[in-house]
């Protein structure tokens, strides 16, 4: 266990394999917590198949363990298998209602799954049992909270989040997109400017800010966001639209079918990008040019 808590995984692994392939004398409970360890270090060693395998036979060993069906759930969550890691969560809390980690780990779990209001329950839980130390939980409950539309009580949860950890760029975007969905978009520019800041390789956080900037008339800096947005990654079809939309604000009509020609190239299943397209080459006099564009809008999207 030392070698383990020293960082060498390795090391550790290879004594543990030593031990158990000697057919241990230790008493049961020890040797479960052999099997326990080992399949800890296989699962931070990505091997999640042994892991599990080592966890069953901990569990096996000693079925009253919370640590082991934990790590069984955490590794079958890792393992994209969250019904089954929601189970073992279940047992291990069942075993030990203390541990705020079990809560959080359940409630991420039912996160993945969609299930938000029983998300909700559980980040409330570990908030409750570890309520200074866990910026995270606050960011997942806001999470679940916008899922649900309720973007008032996520950004008192970004607050929160903001409060015990101000260094995380993504607490900021987060907390700026909610407010963008409730149209605060001053106060939104005000926290992407502060994503960009901790975070300035960050390409959504510009994107959302010269979206912002949209709605405020702003288009010259608006483009400029849509800019280092492209060049931070030129493979996002809704920022060209983004930035073609605002060139077409301008009236600078060929400029913007340049960007949203990208952009169908990039996404061409998006009816938006074929009608704003279509409303460029109206206003060039391109009647039957936009006529198609329509068209394919209609297609894509009849309703």
């Amino acid at each position: 266990e030392k070698e383990n808590l020293a960082g060498n995984k390795i090391c550790a692994l290879k004594l543990l394999n030593n031990a158990l392939s000697l057919g241990c004398t230790f008493p049961q409970r020890n040797i479960a917590e052999a099997y326990q360890l080992r399949g800890i270090i296989n699962f931070e060693l990505g091997d999640f198949e042994r892991s599990i395998d080592d966890i069953n036979e901990s569990i096996n060993l000693n079925p009253k363990d919370d640590k082991s069906f934990f790590y069984k759930g955490l590794t079958e969550s890792f393992n994209s298998n969250q019904k089954d890691a929601l189970n073992n969560f279940e047992k291990a809390i069942d075993l030990n209602p203390k541990e705020y980690f079990y809560f959080f780990s359940r409630g991420f779990s039912k996160y993945i799954l969609n299930q938000h209001e029983e998300a909700i329950k559980d980040f409330d839980k570990a908030i409750e049992l570890h309520p200074n130390e866990s910026d995270y939980f606050f960011y997942m409950r806001a999470q679940s909270k916008q899922f649900l539309d309720q973007d008032e009580e996520a950004i008192k949860d970004y607050d929160k989040a903001i409060e015990l950890n101000p260094e995380e760029s993504d607490y900021f975007y987060f907390r700026g997109n909610a407010k963008y969905l409730l149209d605060q978009y001053e106060e939104a520019i005000i926290d992407f400017d502060k994503a960009i800041e901790l975070n300035p390789k960050e390409s959504n956080s510009f994107h959302k800010r010269g979206e912002s900037k949209i709605f405020q008339e702003k288009y010259k800096e608006s483009i400029k966001d849509f800019d280092k947005a492209i060049e931070l990654n030129p493979e996002e079809s809704d920022y060209f639209f983004s930035r073609g939309y605002s060139k077409f604000s301008l009236g600078k009509y060929k400029e913007s079918i340049i960007d949203f020609d990208k952009a169908i190239d990039l996404n061409p299943k998006e009816s938006r990008y074929f009608k704003v397209r279509g409303h460029s080459k109206f206003s060039l006099r391109k009647d039957e040019e936009a006529i198609k564009d329509y068209d394919k809008a209609i297609e894509l999207n009849p309703e």
